[in-house]
């Protein structure tokens, strides 16, 4: 039913007539009744939550009353305030539950929900690391939006809702061999507007809209000097950094190590020095201890 009334809400002919409070007449408007026998009526809604009664809602706007042996007395009731337009469908609730029921139902929607603007048309909703660019235009490029993003939510899940960034255009996608995929980067150079991917916004697994990312600035390529220098660089981190200190400290223990060993063996292998000096007698050509 919810699904029918959220139909017809949108045929304005029908939204006019189911606000209808009262209509009175002879059942043909402004239609011509010359010879016809024709027969005043005076209807009124059923529906007490767009009346001036007891039950009335400020905000209902409408929309249909039933019954079925089945489902009893129902209601399918709509209301709108400050720009947002509920429903409320209620079953087998007997006068005057059905009333208040659908006014319990408003008041918490109206209470508890709202229209949360997530993200604004050309405003970043991210940023992504850059490779092989000028140094003036930073390490990192941000990423937008064209349109805005509007969700309808409950107020307590909205700081719940998760952005994801997908890249997609394989032509300017950069990864290195020691990095994951959500390490990727941007290679330049970069037009700016050009279409990288999308962003979705979802709340506990389920996508609740979408929409294709841009570069927000143009990007040029780093010139010859500067990949240099950035290779360069990038050697000395790594480096002085811990692991490289670690590494640099190990590799000289090592070296140390293997100078001791070598020089155990040399000291092993050489021939010892006798005890005993042997001189010579150059003038009788004889030996003597």
């Amino acid at each position: 039913m919810d699904k029918i009334a959220s139909a017809a809400l949108k045929i304005d002919l029908l939204k006019g007539i189911c606000s209808e409070k009262e209509y009175s007449g002879n059942g043909m408007g402004n239609a011509d009744t010359t010879g016809l026998v024709t027969k005043d009526y005076d209807w009124k809604s059923h529906n007490l939550l767009i009346t001036s009664g007891e039950y009335a809602y400020p905000y209902a706007t409408g929309m249909k009353t039933g019954f079925t042996d089945e489902a009893g007395d129902c209601v399918t009731a709509t209301a709108q305030k400050d720009g947002i337009s509920l429903i409320a469908v209620i079953f087998n609730s007997e006068d005057p539950g059905r009333w208040e029921d659908a006014a319990k139902l408003f008041d918490y929607g109206f209470e508890n929900f709202g229209f949360f603007t997530l993200a604004q048309s050309n405003t970043s909703v991210g940023e992504i690391g850059l490779y092989n660019n000028k140094a003036s235009d930073g390490n990192t490029l941000n990423l937008i939006i064209k349109e805005d993003i509007s969700l309808f939510l409950e107020k307590t899940d909205v700081g719940a809702v998760q952005t994801d960034i997908n890249i997609t255009n394989d032509e300017y996608i950069y990864k290195s061999k020691d990095e994951s995929n959500a390490d990727i980067k941007i290679k330049a150079p970069i037009e700016k507007d050009i279409e990288l991917g999308t962003v979705k916004y979802s709340l506990n697994d389920e996508t609740l809209a979408e929409a294709k990312i841009y570069a927000e600035k143009s990007v040029e390529k780093a010139t010859l000097i500067e990949k240099i220098g950035y290779n360069a660089k990038k050697i000395i981190s790594k480096v002085f950094s811990i692991n490289g200190l670690i590494t640099v400290a190990a590799g000289i223990v090592g070296i140390g190590v293997l100078v001791l060993i070598v020089r155990f063996f040399f000291n092993r292998t050489r021939v010892p020095k006798s005890r005993y000096k042997f001189k010579t007698n150059k003038r009788r050509g004889r030996r003597r201890f």
